[in-house]
């Protein structure tokens, strides 16, 4: 191999670790994100449990509208 040749393949490969490593920030980035919206969606899902717990135990329900 000629010299050029070694200098290219060296570019190259610098390139391509310096690629590999943003995308691994994007991918850590995206893992925390997704993190977070799991702990919220696990903490709506606890407060809707409780706010349908609440209205069925409230008798207004089965109670018949002041119209009729």
């Amino acid at each position: 191999m000629n010299e050029e040749r070694i200098i290219e393949l060296e570019t190259r490969l610098t390139y391509q670790e310096e690629y590999i490593r943003s995308l691994n920030d994007t991918v850590v980035t995206l893992q925390q994100q997704l993190n977070d919206v799991i702990t919220l969606c696990e903490s709506l899902g606890e407060k809707l449990k409780y706010l349908d717990t609440s209205q069925q135990t409230d008798d207004s329900i089965d109670q018949v509208p002041p119209h009729y």
